[in-house]
């Protein structure tokens, strides 16, 4: 049948085995068959030379890449049939890793992101999109700085009306406005700080030690800032000039050794920066 110029051939292949391993291969050969059988002879046409094994190939080519979501693979197998029976099919597919790849990135507002994106994709369908968001951010990075110690509540609303979506906007409204739950703000030394809202909750046990009875209900009245994390090695060393860790070499991991005193210590220097924070320690009913 591979090779076969009767049509009916094809047909009653195609009839016993509509959804067998040559199908598609079938039904582009039956095409053929009856496009060659239906156009008159034109000398100045070319005939389409492609076989029943061109088809095969090229099915399985597709079926190789068709659940890829790698668009260079879909690039190259348009190269090999651009033409082919499934090429509108790997436009769409590309089509669609494109706007995925662009989607991801259209949500980071490190404009690092964007600088490799425009790299990979000089002629990109979003690459002037991308080159003006990148240089949005970084405008809104320098901006910032320049309000960062600001006292003036209206230097921040206007950074925040001209960079809606840059990248310290939630810095900026938090000196005007509450801060969300979950907004993150880092100090200079790269400490992480988690808002923590106003509120309401149980505190004690009805069974556990008698400091800790009767329950009762406590109300925070103000939000506040907590670290993300215990303070790590690194962010000690880089305020005290030392490390007491027992465990060393883990600059990550929690500081310990310490006492009361020395964390007062280490909030005394970290307010001496003078870097926008007032730092204190919690109370028992902010942990």
């Amino acid at each position: 049948m591979r090779n076969s110029t009767d049509r009916a051939k094809v047909q009653t292949y195609l009839n016993e085995f509509p959804n067998g391993a040559n199908a598609s291969a079938a039904r582009i050969k039956l095409r053929q068959l009856e496009t060659a059988a239906t156009t008159p002879t034109n000398p100045n046409v070319q005939p389409d030379n492609r076989n029943a094994d061109d088809a095969l190939a090229e099915l399985e080519a597709w079926n190789k890449i068709k659940n890829s979501t790698n668009q260079t693979d879909f690039q190259n197998f348009l190269k090999q049939y651009p033409s082919g029976a499934f090429a509108a099919q790997a436009r769409a597919k590309i089509g669609g890793i494109t706007d995925t790849e662009w989607n991801r990135v259209r949500a980071s507002k490190d404009p690092n992101v964007y600088k490799v994106y425009i790299a990979a994709n000089p002629s990109g369908q979003y690459t002037a999109e991308a080159r003006t968001r990148m240089n949005m951010l970084v405008a809104s990075m320098v901006a910032f700085e320049q309000i960062r110690e600001s006292k003036n509540v209206e230097d921040f609303k206007a950074y925040v009306a001209k960079y809606p979506e840059g990248v310290f906007v939630d810095d900026a409204r938090s000196n005007f406005e509450p801060p969300k739950v979950g907004t993150m703000r880092r100090n200079s030394i790269g400490m992480e700080f988690m808002y923590i809202p106003e509120g309401s909750f149980q505190m004690g046990s009805t069974n556990g030690n008698g400091d800790e009875k009767p329950v009762h209900k406590v109300t925070i009245s103000q939000g506040f800032f907590m670290g993300r994390t215990e303070v790590t090695q690194t962010q000690w060393q880089a305020v005290m000039g030392n490390n007491p860790s027992g465990f060393k070499d883990c600059g990550n991991c929690p500081v310990e050794n310490v006492n009361w005193d020395d964390a007062q210590s280490f909030i005394t220097k970290l307010n001496a920066q003078n870097d926008g924070f007032k730092y204190r320690l919690p109370s028992e009913a902010e942990w």
